[in-house]
């Protein structure tokens, strides 16, 4: 499958939204990786996202990259 993008702006407005995605694209991928080349703008809650994402993987037995962060 291919690379989940990761949104140009990941701050805490965002983040509930985009971690609802993310999480439906990692359940919906056998070996996700997250693509950060369009992140632009971000705060904290973009790591709360990431941590977020690697634990759904992990509790899913799935590997999870992240590339072009």
């Amino acid at each position: 499958m291919a690379a989940i993008m990761l949104p140009a702006v990941l701050t805490m407005g965002e983040a509930s939204a985009a971690l609802e995605r993310l999480q439906q694209a990692i359940a919906a991928d056998a070996a996700p990786v997250l693509d950060a080349a369009a992140l632009r703008t971000l705060d904290s809650s973009a790591v709360a996202v990431l941590l977020e994402c690697r634990r759904l993987a992990r509790a899913a037995g799935k590997p999870l990259q992240l590339v072009a962060a």
